[in-house]
């Protein structure tokens, strides 16, 4: 057995044992890694389609697909929410905090039911995110500001991307939203016909097509959210 394929079976194996696994130093010492190329190992498996959910920047566990998260917000609620998360990207912060703040609503947004889902996008259109500039005011061309244009303006997107087992394919996206602490994009991929979960940090050659995703993002995040996924 590979190097590579044997990491994948003891990490498969301790998720299978222990209630979380987390990834320390030792444990990457041991497996011939650094911590952070064995985050990338696990993204890549949980992107390859193991039923792995990430705890916290370093942990991970066997997905349980009776674990939900709810947010119990009424329509007021919502609309105070979305009113402070306005007054906070309209006032004098910087691009980043003001980046920062639209990606939040979204991860929230992102959980609720799919009524308040569509009201929220009618009134603040949250969707919507800030347009990532770099030090000098040009755009930016790193990857996850690249991923939140094709967000924002609901684009394909082209990438060279690297699988869990270190293949690298071309793949045409359709992005749904940023997952895993937005280090991750959720998308349908028309390689595989299907949604998939993809790395950033496994992702090269970014392309961000003038082509628009043949479905509107509430749309596609619905399809996304009834698969599970």
């Amino acid at each position: 057995m590979h190097w590579p394929a044997l990491r994948y079976e003891i990490l498969m194996s301790m998720a299978r044992r222990l209630p979380i696994v987390r990834l320390s130093r030792s444990l990457a010492h041991s497996l011939g890694l650094n911590r952070r190329d064995l985050r990338d190992t696990v993204q890549r498996m949980i992107d390859a389609g193991e039923q792995l959910v990430w705890v916290g920047k370093n942990e991970f566990r066997l997905w349980d697909p009776r674990t939900t998260i709810t947010l119990d917000l009424d329509d007021e609620r919502l609309l105070t929410l979305l009113a402070a998360l306005r007054r906070y990207a309209e006032g004098g912060h910087t691009r980043s905090e003001l980046v920062d703040a639209a990606h939040l609503l979204h991860r929230i947004a992102t959980q609720l039911p799919l009524d308040q889902f569509a009201r929220l996008q009618a009134i603040g259109r949250f969707h919507v995110m800030p347009e990532p500039v770099a030090e000098d005011g040009s755009r930016s061309t790193s990857t996850r500001n690249l991923v939140t244009r094709a967000l924002r303006d609901q684009r394909k997107l082209r990438v060279v991307y690297t699988d869990a087992s270190e293949n690298r394919t071309e793949r045409l996206l359709w992005p749904v939203t940023l997952t895993n602490h937005d280090m991750s994009l959720a998308a349908w991929c028309e390689l595989r016909q299907a949604f998939r979960t993809f790395n950033l940090h496994s992702m090269a050659a970014v392309e961000v097509l003038d082509g628009a995703i043949p479905d509107t993002a509430e749309a596609l995040l619905a399809k996304w959210r009834a698969r599970g996924v």
